[in-house]
C-alpha cells in the first residue's frame, strides 16, 4: 500500500483554509510578493490566487497571519530570549527620545524623523542600494503604495506615516525588488506584520525564500503601531472636510506644517486650496469605525523583533507630547545598534536615553499590548480563529 500524506501546504489548502478564510489575514502582501509564479494578487486588502498554485509552500511560510511564534523568532533574530525587565517591549539594548538632525527632514516628519534619517544615512555610506518603504500612489494621491527608494530623494518624497492599510500590500514588490531588480543590500521599513513576515521569511523559510529573498534585507527597521484602517477611514476623511477622494492631490495623516506636533488631517485639493481636521477628531473617525478587526488579535505594538523600532515620544498621559517632535527609538539588535551608532556620529540623528517605561508609557501600548489580551482571551474561550503567538512571553 502506497501510504498518502498531507498535500503540500499551497494557496489553497493552506493560506486560504487556514489564514483568509478565518479572519487572520493582515493585508501584508508578503504571499504576493513571495510567490515565485506571480499567482497571488492582493484585491482590496484580500489576497486571492489569480494564477497556477505549484503548492510549492512560500506563501504559506512567508504569512504572519497565523503563525507568529515571536518567542521562537526572538531566540533566532537576536540569539536570546527576553529578560524579566524586557517584558512591555522586548528585546533592546537600548531607549532614545530621538529625532532627526536635518530640520526639513524633522519637521516634514510624523514623530522625530528617526527611520528617515537612517536611511539617508545608509544611502550616504553605501550600506543600503535600496529601502522599500511606503509611499503615495502617483494614480490616487490619497492612497498608500509600496515604493522601492533607490535613491535619498525617493525616502524623502515617501516620509510619513500613512494611517491606512496599503493597497496590494507594502510586501507585494519584494520578490521583484530583490530579484528582479538584484538588489542585494535592501532595508524594509514597515508595521509589525510586515517586519513577522520578514523574519519569518529569514528564518523559517525553505531554500527560495530564505537565500534568494531574506538574505538580500540588511535592514528590517519598525515603527510601533496601535492598528491599522480600511483605505475607506481615508475616504471618510476626505469626504469630512468637503472633498471627494478624486479630488485630492495629497493627504497627510500627520500634518505638522501649519500646526505644531503632533499635527492634523490635511488634504490638498487639485485647485491649489488645503483642508484640515483636528487629529483628535481624525482619530474619532478613523478608530471608532474603520480599524481593522486583525489588528485586535496582536500584541506587538512596539515591533519587537525589528532591528531598530521608533514611535511618538509621550508626555506622562501616555498621549503626544505636545511641540516635542521626536521618537522613542529601540535599539534592538547588533545591526540595528551598528546602524543607529553610526548616524549619531555623523550627526543624522541626536538623541538621549529613555528608559524601557517612557517607551511603554504610550497610549497606544496599552491599547495593543494590554488592551487585546482580553480581547484574544475571550475569542479563545469562545473557539474563534487566532493566531499562533507559541509560548509569547506576555508580561
Amino acid at each position: 500500500m502506497v501510504k498518502v500524506g498531507p498535500p503540500r501546504p499551497g494557496f489553497t489548502n493552506r493560506l486560504y483554509r487556514e489564514v483568509i478564510s478565518q479572519g487572520l489575514c493582515t493585508a501584508c502582501g508578503a504571499c504576493v510578493g513571495v510567490c515565485p509564479n506571480e499567482s497571488i494578487a492582493l484585491e482590496w486588502v484580500v489576497p486571492e490566487l489569480v494564477g497556477p498554485c505549484e503548492s510549492c509552500g512560500s506563501c504559506w511560510k512567508a504569512c504572519p497571519g497565523k503563525e507568529i511564534r515571536l518567542g521562537d523568532l526572538e531566540r533566532k533574530v537576536m540569539s536570546r530570549s527576553r529578560r524579566p525587565e524586557e517584558r512591555r517591549i522586548g528585546i533592546h539594548r537600548s531607549c532614545y527620545a530621538a529625532h532627526a538632525v536635518d530640520q526639513a527632514v524633522r519637521r516634514n516628519a510624523t514623530s522625530g524623523g528617526v527611520l528617515t534619517a537612517l536611511l539617508l544615512y545608509a544611502f550616504d555610506r553605501g550600506l543600503i542600494d535600496a529601502a522599500l518603504v511606503t509611499g503615495m500612489s502617483a494614480a490616487e494621491p490619497w492612497k498608500p503604495a509600496p515604493v522601492l527608494a533607490l535613491s535619498r530623494d525617493e525616502v524623502l518624497v515617501s516620509q510619513r506615516t500613512k494611517y491606512m492599510l496599503v493597497p496590494g500590500g507594502l510586501l507585494s514588490i519584494l520578490g521583484k525588488a530583490v530579484i528582479d531588480r538584484g538588489v542585494d543590500r535592501l532595508a524594509v521599513v514597515g508595521s509589525p506584520c510586515h517586519v513577522h513576515a520578514i523574519r519569518k521569511i529569514q528564518t523559517n523559510g525553505n531554500g527560495y525564500l530564505k537565500t534568494r529573498i531574506g538574505s538580500k534585507i540588511r535592514y528590517v527597521l519598525g515603527h510601533h503601531c496601535a492598528f491599522n484602517f480600511y483605505p475607506e477611514g481615508t475616504e471618510a476623511l476626505i469626504q469630512a472636510v468637503g472633498l471627494k477622494p478624486e479630488e485630492a492631490a495629497s493627504v497627510a495623516w500627520r500634518d505638522t506644517s501649519e500646526v505644531p506636533f503632533p499635527g492634523q488631517f490635511s488634504v490638498s485639493a487639485a485647485d491649489g486650496t488645503k483642508r484640515s481636521m483636528p487629529l483628535l477628531q481624525e482619530y474619532v473617525i478613523l478608530g471608532g469605525i474603520y480599524d481593522r478587526p486583525r489588528c485586535r488579535l496582536c500584541y506587538d505594538w512596539a515591533n519587537e523583533v525589528a532591528d531598530l523600532s521608533s514611535g511618538d515620544e509621550v508626555d506622562e498621559f501616555g498621549f503626544h507630547k505636545a511641540g516635542a517632535q521626536r521618537s522613542h527609538t529601540v535599539v534592538r539588535t547588533r545591526a540595528g545598534e551598528e546602524l543607529f551608532a553610526g548616524a549619531l556620529s555623523d550627526g543624522y540623528v541626536a538623541a538621549e536615553l529613555v528608559t524601557e517605561a517612557d517607551v511603554a508609557r504610550n497610549l497606544g501600548f496599552l491599547i495593543k499590548k494590554v488592551g487585546n489580551i482580553p480581547r484574544i482571551e475571550e475569542a479563545r474561550r469562545l473557539g474563534l480563529p487566532l493566531p499562533d503567538f507559541g509560548n509569547y512571553p506576555f508580561f
